[in-house]
């Protein structure tokens, strides 16, 4: 069990959010820096946006989630691959996912990514009463790298950095 002690406040928004999702029985996942700062339990750095990851076949349910809670879209869509629904300062990335291919893809114009055969393998993270699926920690590493080599950059951003060297230990 995984406990946030130093701003528990600064996760509101997105226990918020993953409560919806499980009233739903939405197959969904947590991903990026917060899903991070929850695995290993403290803050470690600013946030641009909140991500998770759904199946395909969830989306579109997510989206209704997500516009019931305030949530516009601002660019992008699930079809496409990619979508950021705002509200305020927050902004959400949804990122379908196809959970049903061996190894599971992303769509639309992430459909090349190559993701491990055991990607969505879920860590479920109880956080006070909320509960939380997440990519196992070394899932997460490997996400990294793949998003970087496929935007063709090849080397990590800063923060991807940051959020490596914590889950080293997990």
């Amino acid at each position: 069990m995984s406990h946030i002690t130093n701003d528990p406040m600064a996760y509101s928004h997105v226990f918020d959010m993953t409560d919806q999702f499980n009233a739903s029985d939405l197959s969904y996942w947590l991903i990026g820096g917060y899903a991070i700062e929850l695995i290993v339990g403290k803050r470690i750095r600013d946030h641009s946006d909140v991500d998770f990851m759904v199946d395909v076949r969830d989306a579109g349910r997510m989206v209704e989630i997500l516009s019931e809670l305030g949530y516009k879209l601002g660019k992008g869509s699930v079809a496409e691959g990619l979508a950021y629904y705002n509200r305020g300062t927050e902004e959400v990335c949804v990122v379908p996912i196809d959970s049903t291919l061996a190894p599971p893809a992303t769509v639309g114009r992430f459909k090349g990514m190559k993701f491990p055969e055991r990607f969505l393998d879920t860590l479920w993270l109880q956080i006070d009463s909320h509960k939380i699926p997440t990519l196992q920690p070394r899932m997460h590493v490997s996400m990294k790298h793949i998003v970087s080599e496929f935007f063709g950059s090849g080397s990590l951003r800063e923060k991807d950095i940051i959020d490596i060297q914590h889950l080293a230990d997990f």
